[in-house]
């Protein structure tokens, strides 16, 4: 691996689930390993269809550090360029990702897939993350939540924009025109913040089992302003699993907890906004929120290759 700065229906979702099932044996509410070293990963071990380059960056206030791996598929791009699909949590991403579905992918229609993550050698920075992927009300800046600085998203979307994105996609042949943006839990409340302050900046925005009662339901606030320029329409892609809410005993749960917005409820307030966005729903039979993470990143990544099509949904009723 070198450094990227010196060289710039049913069916098919049960055999999903069988994999994700198969990647856990932690009671459902157990919450994820925090300690383990993602090293050495596949970037270190390699890939015969992928290469590898890291890219290390700091944060505008240089407070935080992150850890950026670009995988560019091994074969001629085509003529408008690959696909290309950002991975929040880039870290537990990279230490996910399995060769099978590098092999699968590869011989699709490949993608260039980077995990956005921290210069850490652990799954998580988890307090990095809070600050990062969640935002915050108009003049409230940072905030403490949990003790952990919040409320930075707006500024890490900024640098993402306005450095790191140009940076990255000057150095491989992409395709603007189809960016896929995947995150779980706080990272797909990034996603969805994204999505509705700069609906052009992806094509796919992929929010996986997103904390939508953050900061008291405010990601439901943003979506009954929400209204993307004309001729952008972006897709949405929410799913979350079946047991979330259930892995933790009712009374150990919060009030905050069983009162938040629901991905149907969010999606019917999107639509409502904005009736040519293309919005998809999915709940995951057998899955709680940790097992989500491995599912849908995988889910995603095949998405971005060709492999995973989108699924109907029926219509749902808004909240007032």
């Amino acid at each position: 691996m070198s450094d990227f700065s010196s060289q710039l229906s049913r069916r098919r979702v049960m055999g999903w689930l069988s994999l994700a099932l198969g990647s856990t044996c932690l009671p459902a509410w157990a919450g994820p390993d925090l300690e383990r070293s993602i090293y050495p990963s596949i970037a270190d071990r390699g890939h015969p269809d992928y290469h590898f380059d890291r890219l290390q960056v700091d944060s505008t206030d240089m407070q935080r550090h992150y850890s950026f791996w670009i995988a560019t598929p091994r074969r001629a791009p085509p003529p408008e360029g690959h696909p290309i699909i950002y991975l929040l949590d880039g870290n537990a991403a990279l230490d996910d990702t399995p060769a099978w579905l590098l092999n699968r992918m590869a011989a699709a229609t490949p993608p260039v897939i980077v995990y956005l993550g921290y210069a850490t050698d652990k799954r998580f920075d988890v307090r990095a993350r809070q600050e990062d992927y969640t935002p915050s009300l108009p003049q409230q800046g940072i905030f403490q939540s949990h003790g952990r600085p919040s409320g930075g998203v707006e500024t890490f979307i900024a640098t993402l924009v306005g450095t790191w994105l140009p940076m990255i996609e000057r150095a491989v042949p992409i395709n603007s025109m189809n960016r896929y943006f995947w995150g779980h839990s706080y990272g797909g409340l990034c996603v969805l913040y994204t999505m509705m302050t700069r609906p052009w900046l992806m094509s796919h925005f992929i929010a996986a089992s997103p904390s939508l009662g953050w900061n008291g339901n405010q990601l439901a606030g943003m979506a009954r302003q929400f209204s993307a320029p004309a001729g952008c329409i972006p897709a949405l892609w929410l799913l979350r699993g079946e047991e979330e809410g259930r892995e933790r005993p009712r009374h150990m749960r919060t009030e905050k907890q069983d009162q938040r917005i629901s991905i149907d409820e969010l999606a019917a307030l999107l639509e409502r906004q904005d009736p040519a966005l293309s919005v998809e729903v999915e709940h995951v039979a057998g899955l709680s929120h940790g097992p989500m993470f491995t599912h849908s990143l995988h889910r995603a990544m095949a998405r971005a290759a060709g492999l995973d099509a989108p699924a109907a949904r029926p219509a749902v009723q808004p909240v007032t």
